[in-house]
């Protein structure tokens, strides 16, 4: 709760081309980093969730944008005591979907609700989990009349973290059938995303050893009821990944790793999958610190990297891809 322990979040629009309309505009200088932020754009407006300082406690924010990045309007959406972490937002054809980790019951667990576009809440928040443990990096993406959410959880006592799942539908956010667990390993799996595809889902994120020696990012394909469709299937990457980005569309992903290397630069891979194949390709390397390389974010053809230069001071990159 302390200012000086805050973060500033900041929101900085690109045009076409790839280059700032403006300074970036300060959302808020009492956010709290473990939040993460998630974004969620329509063509005139897009929708910031964070995770902010109220009162001694942490709550979830939702700031609603122009097409400059300006503010519109802002909404404190929990109220409850207890902390909350790990953000995530989908558009809804009337307004968007937000998702997050809650402990207001001793156990971090995943909500979700739905506003409006003015920020008015217009479901009741919905408990999704309940089991011992915490929920984390959790992930949101509407499709059709559903809505799909994915997370990270320990389970019974167990040191590692595996990805589950759940359908739910889109207009009372009820569920649709039971969570899935969708791998069981002995290895520490983090990073999850989620990408929609025309006949189901794709999930993406990494295993990694219990030493940290090596990690692998993982893929699997889930079926329009959100079961999953054979084993997850290993990207042959080089190197060992520490982040991953993944966007969907009809049967085709896109991925972006970054990687540690062994003389300590930053290793950024491409690569396309049909949920059964996937050939990265390396698209360059940097310096830099790597325990402090933010995961990329795709958008469209380009893409977003934040990470730190020898020297401590921050970066962020924007590429523009030829995808294949």
């Amino acid at each position: 709760g302390s200012p000086q322990r805050a973060a500033t979040v900041s929101v900085l629009a690109l045009d076409e081309e790839g280059e700032p309309r403006s300074e970036p505009n300060v959302i808020s200088v009492r956010a709290a980093s473990v939040g993460g932020v998630a974004l969620a754009a329509r063509e005139d407006e897009g929708l910031l969730a964070w995770v902010g300082h109220d009162a001694g406690q942490t709550q979830v924010f939702a700031t609603r944008l122009d097409k400059t990045g300006k503010r519109l309007g802002q909404q404190m959406i929990t109220r409850a005591k207890g902390a909350v972490s790990d953000v995530a937002v989908a558009r809804a054809d009337d307004g968007w979907f937000l998702a997050w980790v809650d402990w207001r019951d001793g156990n971090g667990e995943v909500y979700v609700t739905k506003l409006d576009r003015s920020l008015t809440r217009t479901l009741p928040e919905r408990r999704i989990t309940r089991a011992q443990g915490d929920a984390s990096q959790v992930r949101i993406v509407a499709r059709g009349d559903e809505v799909w959410l994915g997370w990270m959880d320990a389970r019974e006592g167990a040191p590692s973290t595996d990805p589950f799942a759940i359908r739910l539908s889109a207009k009372d956010l009820s569920p649709r059938g039971e969570e899935v667990r969708l791998a069981a390993s002995a290895m520490h799996s983090h990073g999850l995303q989620l990408g929609a595809t025309s006949d189901g889902l794709v999930a993406g994120w990494i295993d990694e050893a219990e030493d940290g020696s090596s990690s692998q990012v993982k893929l699997l394909r889930l079926d329009a009821n959100g079961m999953p469709q054979g084993l997850p299937v290993a990207v042959p990457l080089e190197t060992s990944p520490i982040s991953l980005a993944l966007s969907c569309q009809a049967q085709r992903c896109r991925g972006l790793t970054v990687s540690n290397t062994h003389s300590g630069a930053l290793r950024v891979d491409a690569f396309v999958s049909n949920g059964a194949h996937a050939s990265p390709v390396q698209l360059f390397a940097h310096g830099g610190s790597s325990a402090v390389a933010a995961a990329p974010a795709l958008a469209g053809d380009g893409a977003v990297i934040a990470s730190d230069d020898w020297n401590g001071r921050g970066r962020l990159r924007r590429m523009r891809l030829v995808w294949e």
